[in-house]
């Protein structure tokens, strides 16, 4: 399968390549993976010494090359100084001299491609031959433990075919020359990204102002990283309950209603309901198992269903089982969705990716054994799927120890297990605890408590990234219970923000009935004012002009005092 002219040509092109383009972006990958196919397949004796030095020449060079994207020409040259290839130096930089155009290029990665598949073919070939071998004659421990077996390798099977066809679409819809080509389908591109009524509102100012188009969009991915119990699946279900309100009937869906899907995997899909529930609804936890246990079943169920049919949207909840759902589960139901005449997909929110498997390792022992390398492939997977059915995917996932540390500034290195997800990810958001987390409020209902989150945009491939900045959660009123699961944000002079969902302020003169603040609205005692200190560490100044935003009724404001004087919020 390999000859003289394909040692020389790829000699000839690992030399002469000075810059990776997207087109050839996996170039030296692809062609390491059919090297070592190849030797694996091989015997060597079958090889010429001439065949022999040239072919393990090249190995050498592409390994190099395909470890270290970045590496140059002349340090390749430094390692080769000493050695038993020293001899080939000459020839070497003979190849690097020379002109290679970008067609011959791709007309060569063309060939390492489809040699690539071939021996993926042959290899899983084999595996299904086993597979099917040891259900014949009956040799295996159980029929779960050989379903099991049976159908990872189709998945995995799948997944290489989805990976190759993906990495040819990449290189057919990257080429642009500024004076030949038309600049028309960027631009309709840019236009599409842009567009405010396709984007999926988060409701929260933070992200809103960063986002280009004032909120998720297509075809990225959207990672939220904290620490275990900061609030990861809350701020999901509070993202997904923003969208619900801010969602805008669209004349070009065709009678289609939008959906958004919630899959969980880490709550019980009545966990995941009450607090969707009590967030949407702005009623604590308590006040649920009230109408819970008094029958108040036609109440629920309209104040859901008033909303989602006013606004031309629904949501679908789905649980899965832990550890055990691959990627190709979830991706099975957005296809589900998307083939539903009747809905048009808006976003998939999956809580959360260290609970989802990539389908590439066998049995939890292996999956464990691997956990760096399957976390990574999950947020590679998540990112594919985005791109290949043009949705945003939502997911969060949990720090390492040092995004413990209530007083260290957030840093993408804090992320748990694999930096892979990171790259994978064009959004990175974290959620983190403060050193000071309580604080109290005195109003005419009596004494507040709230909790307060930092809140960091870290990572935003399409824009600028923040400060932290503190949202809130709301804890108790007279030692009572009235946490409802909503995350509110505070503005400049740490005032809550009330409104009719995060992130819209509300007319001042709105009073209608369909506030769902309108009963857990707290009023101030007159002069009460909020002291933190260095409070413009973390408001950032384009916040400061509020010119252009109603001013609420001093009846649903809130100002909220800090329980420490001189002390930062962090």
């Amino acid at each position: 399968m390999i000859g003289d002219y394909f040692l020389n040509q790829g000699l000839l092109l690992t030399c002469a390549i000075r810059d990776i383009e997207n087109e050839f972006i996996d170039f030296f990958v692809d062609l390491l993976f059919i090297l070592e196919a190849y030797n694996r397949e091989t015997s060597r004796d079958d090889f010429s010494l001439e065949f022999k030095e040239k072919f393990d020449l090249l190995r050498f060079l592409v390994e190099k090359r395909a470890e270290n994207v970045g590496i140059t020409f002349d340090e390749i040259i430094e390692d080769l100084n000493v050695g038993k290839y020293k001899e080939f130096i000459p020839y070497l930089k003979e190849l690097h001299s020379e002109n290679i155009s970008k067609e011959s290029i791709l007309k060569f990665y063309d060939r390492v491609l489809k040699r690539r598949k071939i021996y993926e073919m042959i290899f899983s070939e084999r595996e299904l031959t086993s597979v099917l071998n040891d259900i014949k004659t009956e040799n295996y421990e159980s029929e779960d433990e050989i379903l099991e077996r049976y159908e990872r390798l189709l998945e995995r099977l799948y997944n290489n075919l989805i990976d190759n066809k993906n990495r040819q679409l990449c290189r057919q819809v990257s080429k642009l020359s500024l004076l030949e080509d038309h600049y028309t389908p960027v631009l309709n591109k840019l236009r599409e990204v842009y567009d405010t009524k396709k984007s999926v509102k988060t409701g929260f100012r933070l992200l809103e102002k960063k986002f280009l188009s004032g909120g998720f969009e297509a075809d990225r991915l959207y990672l939220v990283g904290g620490e275990s119990g900061v609030g990861k699946s809350m701020f999901l279900i509070n993202l997904i309950c923003n969208a619900l309100r801010l969602n805008e009937k669209n004349s070009s869906n065709n009678g289609k209603i939008d959906v958004f899907l919630y899959i969980s995997a880490e709550n019980y899909l009545h966990e995941t309901f009450s607090r969707f529930y009590c967030c949407l609804n702005g009623i604590s936890d308590n006040n649920l198992n009230k109408k819970v246990n008094q029958n108040e079943d036609t109440e629920i169920v309209n104040s859901i269903k008033g909303l989602i049919q006013r606004n031309n949207c629904n949501v679908k909840f789905y649980y899965y089982e832990p550890d055990k759902t691959t990627v190709n589960d979830i991706e099975a139901l957005v296809k589900e969705i998307i083939n539903d005449p009747k809905c048009n997909l808006k976003c998939v929110y999956i809580d959360y990716l260290d609970k989802i498997s990539s389908g590439d390792f066998r049995g939890v022992k292996e999956r464990s054994d691997n956990n760096r390398f399957e976390q990574g492939l999950v947020a590679k997977k998540f990112k594919l799927m985005a791109n290949k059915y043009s949705i945003p995917v939502v997911t969060c996932t949990q720090l390492n120890r040092s995004g413990y540390n209530v007083d260290s500034n957030p840093d993408l290195t804090q992320m748990g297990e694999s930096m892979i997800k990171i790259n994978e990810s064009d959004v990175v958001i974290f959620l983190q605890s403060v050193s000071d987390p309580f604080y109290t409020v005195n109003t005419k209902y009596g004494v507040c408590q709230y909790k307060k989150i930092r809140m960091t945009l870290l990572k935003n491939r399409n824009g600028a990234i923040s400060e932290p900045k503190v949202v809130v959660t709301k804890q108790k009123i007279n030692d009572e219970d009235s946490f409802d699961f909503r995350i509110l944000e505070l503005d400049e002079g740490g005032k809550e923000i009330v409104s009719k969902f995060n992130g819209q302020i509300s007319d001042s003169n709105d009073d209608n009935d369909d506030n769902p603040f309108k009963d857990d609205c707290i009023d101030l005692e007159e002069n009460q004012d909020l002291n933190f200190n260095d409070e413009e560490n973390y408001f950032e100044e384009e916040d400061a002009d509020l010119n252009s935003v109603n001013e609420f009724d001093e009846e649903q404001e809130l100002e909220v005092n800090s329980t420490e004087e001189n002390e930062n919020w962090f």
